[in-house]
Order: C-alpha cells, then sequence, then structure tokens
C-alpha cells in the first residue's frame, strides 16, 4: 500500500473537512478523530493501493470508539468515479463477495478506504493498527 490519509464527509457525500478534527499515521497505527454533527456522516482513513489492484482479501485490525461511531466498513475505489462499500464479517474481513453498494461502472481499486458512519452529533475516533491486503 502507499499514501495514508483521512477525511470526513456529509451525509450527502460531500467533504466536510471541517468534521475531522485530527489525524496521525505512524508505523504502528493511523488513528483519525471527528466531532459529527449528525446522523449519516462518515469519517476514513484512507490507503493508496500501489499498485491498482483487486483484491482478495482485506483483513483489519481496529477500534472505533465514541458513542456515535459505528463498526466500520471499507470502501474500493478509482478516483472517486466508481467504487463499492464492503461491510466487516465478525472476524474483520471484509465480505468481497457482498458489496454493501456500488456506483459507477467497472474499476480498478485505486484506494482503500476504512470508514464509519456517525449515528448522531458527538466525537468519534477511528484506529487502524493493521491492514492485511492481498
Amino acid at each position: 500500500c502507499g499514501d495514508i490519509f483521512s477525511f470526513a464527509l456529509s451525509a450527502a457525500d460531500s467533504p466536510m473537512e471541517s468534521l475531522r478534527t485530527g489525524f496521525t499515521a505512524t508505523a504502528t497505527a493511523a488513528t483519525a478523530d471527528f466531532a459529527f454533527t449528525a446522523v449519516g456522516q462518515d469519517g476514513a482513513i484512507g490507503v493508496a493501493l500501489t499498485p491498482a489492484r483487486r483484491p482478495t482479501l482485506i483483513e483489519l485490525t481496529a477500534t472505533v470508539s465514541g458513542a456515535a461511531g459505528q463498526r466500520p466498513f471499507c470502501t474500493l475505489e478509482a478516483g472517486g468515479a466508481a467504487g463499492c462499500a464492503y461491510p466487516f464479517k465478525a472476524n474483520w474481513q471484509a465480505d468481497l463477495a457482498n458489496p454493501l453498494f456500488c456506483w459507477g461502472g467497472s474499476f480498478t481499486p485505486e484506494t482503500l478506504t476504512i470508514r464509519t458512519e456517525s449515528s448522531g452529533a458527538g466525537n468519534v475516533r477511528l484506529v487502524v493498527t493493521d491492514i492485511d491486503v492481498r
């Protein structure tokens, strides 16, 4: 994987960086803090897939804390124009065979994001300590 980044989206999926209140990436963890103001806002930690490819396995070690945070899901995307969102099974492997939803057409994934969607207003911390992408 390549660069690590973070972002926040409004409930209408528009960039809303004011919701992200902190982000750090070290050799052992990526941590993002969000101050959600409404239901349905997303906070994310992402990584560039270098080279672009379609993974056959995504396994995660992560935690979400804060009353407004929900269990993460992941997306595989190509430039934001096309992609799919996937739930995590109980063992924190992405269920790549059963997407939650997709948009755009056919694509080769360039980025992987780990997202939490707000259940209401409140502070949320998303910490990713390991991502296994094969």
